[in-house]
């Protein structure tokens, strides 16, 4: 057995939803597990307050032990009685009053050994927000107890088709909030993320034929691309912001290029009479991940952002697609076609240990890493019905995100906007 210490950090420091006035002043904590594999830290969340008029209490309450419970690293134990279990690492201890038509909620996460206040926060909280609050308490907690910072205030874009038109859309990563984006009805695909979350490209035909548009989140309106003509498909854009890569395919040939957001400034990346497409930045934006069948069959390939260096990354399976950079940087996801449809695998980027996380009778597409690495989103048709799945990065705790089929190309975005884990 081995001793993991993880570091406490002050609150002041991260998450706006553990700061404020009752933060001031706090100490530094350690808590220290005893774990030879990692195991997940059991915590314990008791029952809320009830407060008039605010029924939403125990919803908030459901919304903060799920997310905990989905990263795999915290074990959320029954309390219903309010007691804590002995074989809590940790507790959140709450108090709850109305306040100004909402409900201020005084939390204090301890540790269940010593009653140590590892963070502590009073926040008013209303009916319109518990959802947004939750999710912020969650990453919060993640972060002092193990150190890494949390993705329940993320959020994953994908395509909603329904008949011809495929809806570009927003949700939280549990399926809630659920927000249209694309302005029109027609086909739209392949969404990919502005680094700051803030903007959205992704391949419109509302034109009539493929060209890359860009979404305005904040300003609620879509631009579209000024680049050459010719069709414009599966858009990535770069670590910093600056470029976006995707596919021109003009008379029959398929190359990668690289623009600015606007579609000025155009690069080409491949000259080559294979396909080349689906690129992928490595997170350090000096290396691409591409789909070329150069070799004969569709194989995952890397190059250097500038396109020299071309080397092919797979040898195993005979068609191999949509690469997927860790943030990590250190392995790509992709998807391997088998008998039954394509599954999901991973690879490190010097071509070693390849591991096939899924294994199903039904097919799995456009995997997509979650901001800290510890998850992948892809889209799959258990019964042949289309919908947004998400799993561990090695293949357990498949989670289902869309329901009604028609759900389609995820993409994950990246942290909210301000302090990280840093």
């Amino acid at each position: 057995m081995k001793n993991r210490v993880l570091l406490l950090i002050c609150a002041a420091c991260l998450l706006p939803a553990w700061t404020g006035p009752a933060a001031a002043g706090q100490k530094e904590y350690h808590l220290k597990v005893q774990t030879g594999a990692f195991t997940a830290i059991p915590v314990a969340i008791p029952p809320f307050e009830s407060v008039r008029d605010a029924a939403w209490i125990p919803r908030m309450r459901d919304i903060l032990i799920a997310d905990l419970d989905f990263t795999g690293l915290i074990r959320v134990l029954p309390a219903p009685s309010g007691a804590v279990p002995r074989e809590a690492a940790a507790f959140i201890e709450t108090r709850c009053s109305a306040r100004d038509g909402g409900v201020e909620i005084r939390a204090r996460l301890k540790d269940a050994s010593t009653k140590s206040v590892i963070l502590e926060s009073a926040v008013r909280v209303t009916e319109t927000d518990f959802r947004v609050r939750a999710h912020e308490w969650a990453d919060a907690v993640l972060l002092h107890l193990t150190g890494e910072r949390g993705i329940a205030s993320t959020r994953i874009a994908y395509i909603i088709k329904r008949g011809r038109a495929g809806t570009v859309t927003v949700s939280d990563i549990d399926g809630a909030d659920v927000r249209r984006v694309s302005p029109d009805d027609s086909l739209n695909l392949s969404p990919s993320w502005s680094p700051d979350g803030r903007r959205l490209c992704y391949t419109s035909y509302a034109s009539g034929r493929p060209r890359l548009a860009v979404f305005d989140l904040e300003a609620g309106r879509a631009a579209r691309f000024a680049a050459a003509g010719g069709m414009q498909t599966s858009p990535a854009w770069s670590p910093d912001g600056k470029w976006i890569a995707f596919t021109l395919t003009t008379n029959g040939n398929s190359d990668l290029f690289c623009s600015d957001e606007t579609g000025g400034a155009l690069r080409r990346l491949t000259d080559s009479p294979a396909i080349d497409c689906s690129p992928a930045w490595s997170p350090d934006g000096r290396e691409i991940a591409f789909t070329s069948d150069r070799g004969g069959s569709p194989q995952i390939y890397l190059m250097d952002a500038s396109g020299g260096n071309v080397r092919r990354l797979t040898w195993e399976g005979g068609y191999n697609d949509s690469p997927a950079w860790s943030p990590k940087g250190d392995r790509i996801a992709y998807v391997t076609r088998d008998r039954t449809g394509f599954q999901v695998c991973v690879i490190d980027v010097n071509g070693e240990n390849r591991i096939q996380l899924t294994d199903d009778p039904y097919s799995h597409e456009d995997p997509c890493w979650s901001p800290n690495g510890l998850h992948l989103a892809f889209s799959s048709n258990p019964g042949g019905r289309w919908d947004i799945f998400i799993m561990r990065q090695d293949g357990t705790g498949l989670f289902q995100v869309t329901r009604g089929g028609g759900n389609l190309s995820p993409a994950w975005s990246p942290f909210p906007s301000g302090p990280s884990a840093e």
